[in-house]
């Protein structure tokens, strides 16, 4: 007896559902087993949850359940898995105090994760370190527009220097030094400077330069490694978004104090920072992508085609429809795209910040 159309397409459904299933099981047990290379961790190393980054930003911004932090909160719970810290009782000590962060640098979303989430652990907001060009990038944009909410004051996420001139670090070092003191800042950098487009690769290069700086403001070094961003085979180009659009983590290593770092010869300082850099985490050469998630990735092309978005800009204008607080400023956004009147805002500076909120998912940079 043959089926009816209905039946076969239920049928066709169940299967590729089967498939789906299947090949996500499969991604997880890889991922979990290079996981299983990683040094143990200390029983102490505290847990980081959504709640602990809501309370540092809420205290340290005076607001709750605004834009900013419904944005923020979507991307860190669609592109970060968590943080693991490979011996809390040695970084324990260095809560609340100044440090130099240096990491590997697989995706650009990255750079912004870090940035929201390791001030729960560690007590201080970071500013991080990146090329010039990133300042008119669709993220460097976004990260502007969320820093200019009215009535609201962020600390300094990004300051952008010259990577083709490593002289124009130095030249922005006392105004980077006044910023990090003034603000109660952290600094991080990406060691090599541009983003990698596979893993299983060690860190190779670091500007000397940077650590001359460490030790001179006395910053305790913070090894940084990021994974599940990137596969084993190079990917065409570098990326914006972890591959398949999975979730990474975050490894903070052993720190370094600046006081063992200064008496060593350049070469050799560099050498030690480059060691434990790589030390940090699961080990390097085990590293395997995160797990794909093929919906989402079908719900962001399909989003882009529709309202001619960039991809990465799709990809936020998903995360915000796939996050619970975020859907009334989804549906805000979709209305903008589809040009239908939006919600009344609460303010003429709100709605002018929405507007230009509308006008960054527009643009294509």
């Amino acid at each position: 007896m043959s089926l009816d159309p209905v039946q076969r397409l239920r049928g066709a459904v169940a299967r590729l559902e089967r498939q789906h299933q299947s090949a996500q099981a499969a991604a997880q047990t890889a991922f979990e087993a290079a996981h299983r290379h990683a040094p143990s961790r200390s029983a102490a190393t505290p847990p980081l949850e959504s709640a602990a980054i809501h309370v540092f930003w809420r205290t340290h911004t005076g607001q709750r359940d605004w834009p900013v932090e419904w944005v923020h909160g979507a991307l860190l719970a669609r592109c970060l898995s968590g943080l693991e810290v490979d011996d809390w009782p040695a970084l324990a000590p260095l809560c609340g105090r100044p440090v130099l962060f240096l990491a590997n640098h697989q995706v650009a979303i990255e750079t912004l994760l870090f940035a929201l989430a390791v001030p729960a652990v560690l007590g201080r907001p970071v500013l991080s370190l990146a090329k010039r060009e990133h300042r008119d990038s669709w993220l460097g944009r976004l990260g502007a527009h969320c820093a200019a909410y009215p009535g609201v004051r962020l600390p300094p996420m990004l300051a952008f220097f010259d990577r083709a001139d490593p002289a124009s670090l130095l030249a922005m070092a006392d105004d980077l030094g006044q910023t990090i003191g003034r603000e109660g800042l952290s600094l991080m950098v990406h060691a090599e400077g541009t983003r990698a487009r596979a893993c299983r690769q060690p860190v190779a290069r670091l500007s000397s330069a940077i650590l001359d700086l460490a030790v001179a403001w006395a910053l305790p070094v913070v090894p940084v490694r990021f994974t599940g961003g990137l596969p084993v085979t190079p990917a065409p180009a570098t990326l914006d978004f972890p591959l398949g659009f999975a979730r990474q983590r975050i490894h903070l290593g052993r720190p370094l104090l600046s006081e063992a770092l200064a008496p060593l010869p350049t070469g050799a300082r560099r050498q030690a920072v480059l060691e434990a850099l790589n030390r940090t985490g699961l080990p390097w050469e085990h590293e395997v992508a995160g797990v794909a998630d093929p919906r989402f990735g079908a719900a962001v092309r399909a989003l882009a085609e529709r309202h001619r978005l960039q991809p990465q800009k799709a990809a936020v204008v998903q995360a915000l429809a796939a996050h619970p607080p975020a859907i009334g400023l989804y549906r805000h956004l979709i209305a903008g795209l589809e040009g239908c009147a939006a919600p009344p805002c609460a303010s003429a500076a709100e709605g002018a910040w929405f507007d230009g909120l509308l006008d960054w998912a527009r643009r294509h940079d």
